[in-house]
């Protein structure tokens, strides 16, 4: 990295360059940052979560976001308000202010078909796409939502899309079985290609994206949110965060209020049993991607 920085720096003299560094409460961040500083090279922080606040956090990782990520940085990328204040709120900040640029997701509409391409799903699919482990807890919370739905929707099949470990899927089928929802309603697809994935969300009928009123999803923006809106189809999620400040509740998105498996299932019923409150929701919500969120 040093060789690599320098050279930079010697063969763009009279240019304008810096730095974007992702890495995050890592001792990277003090060897990239006393680097930088020597080689008069500024550095744009990018950060999309908040970790200090997150169990588990260690305390290097809490040292190292308290006095150092921003002891070095020229400015900020960060993806939700409460980073913003976050931020602010620290001595570094107050100290030597810097400039913040705050930005949700960002989603190349090119990957994405026309809106009047976007058909009426033949099959009934509920899709959640993400890293299973890692984020174990919201697809425990599916099938206790596809445990409520059972009693007010037929023929549908839950999708669960990402990376699964043989400890997740234990765990699926044991909360299965406690909740009484049978396993062939869920569907673990596991990790699929990029194109398999983009095609998957748009044969949905819905998308849900389960969020939490804790720290990880308050600073957080999804950037699948934005994939799952660009797709055209309903989304089904909760008032947390900035998601409240872009979405508008059954006009481009049906919420839920967060933890409330049964009435997660309630609005996923709506959206099965009204194929055009559907399609305007998804449409609305295509719309508003396109709007906010395309690059």
């Amino acid at each position: 990295l040093a060789f690599r920085l320098l050279h930079l720096r010697l063969t763009h003299r009279s240019e304008a360059m810096a730095v974007c560094l992702h890495v995050q409460g890592d001792l990277l961040n003090l060897y990239a940052g006393v680097l930088c500083t020597f080689l008069r090279l500024p550095i744009v922080l990018e950060s999309c979560e908040w970790a200090p606040q997150i169990p588990g956090t260690s305390r290097t990782s809490k040292w190292i976001y308290g006095h150092v990520m921003f002891q070095f940085c020229s400015g900020a990328i960060v993806i939700s308000k409460m980073l913003q204040e976050k931020i602010t709120s620290l001595e570094t900040y107050k100290k030597r202010p810097f400039p913040i640029y705050r930005r949700t997701v960002m989603v190349d509409p090119k990957e994405f078909p026309n809106l009047t391409e976007v058909a009426i799903p033949k099959e009934r699919t509920l899709v959640w796409c993400g890293d299973v482990t890692s984020y174990l807890r919201d697809v425990l919370f599916m099938i206790s939502v596809g445990a409520e739905l059972q009693y007010s929707a037929s023929g549908w099949l839950l999708e669960i899309i990402g990376p699964v470990s043989d400890a997740a899927r234990r765990a699926i089928e044991e909360k299965c079985r406690t909740v009484g929802l049978p396993l062939t309603q869920i569907c673990l697809r596991g990790y699929i290609s990029r194109s398999d994935l983009l095609q998957s969300c748009q044969a949905a009928s819905v998308l849900v994206l389960p969020l939490w009123d804790d720290v990880r999803s308050r600073a957080r923006f999804p950037n699948k949110l934005g994939e799952y809106l660009m797709s055209g189809r309903p989304v089904v999620t909760s008032r947390v965060g900035d998601v409240g400040e872009y979405l508008c509740d059954r006009k481009n998105v049906l919420f839920y209020e967060q933890g409330d498996s049964a009435d997660c299932a309630t609005a996923i019923a709506g959206l099965l049993e009204d194929e055009g409150l559907a399609r305007s929701i998804g449409l609305a919500g295509r719309s508003l991607a396109e709007h906010t969120f395309a690059f």
